[in-house]
């Protein structure tokens, strides 16, 4: 998967639910660092971006 989009999911996923669920997340994709946008990165990892939210409710994730 082209590193902007996983770039854009990282951008999203700390908006949305905050740098603490991003931080969990990055460890367990081994992203600590991040995405950069101009290499390729395998469609595992955008999967893994997206898992959690195939298992429970996104409401459930959003911070307050």
């Amino acid at each position: 998967m082209h590193g902007i989009v996983n770039r854009g999911l990282q951008l999203f996923l700390i908006e949305e639910y905050g740098e603490d669920f991003w931080r969990e997340l990055a460890v367990r994709l081994d992203q600590e660092s991040g995405f950069e946008a101009l290499l390729l990165y395998d469609d595992e990892v955008t999967r893994g971006l997206m898992k959690p939210f195939t298992l429970t409710p996104i409401s459930s994730h959003r911070r307050s």
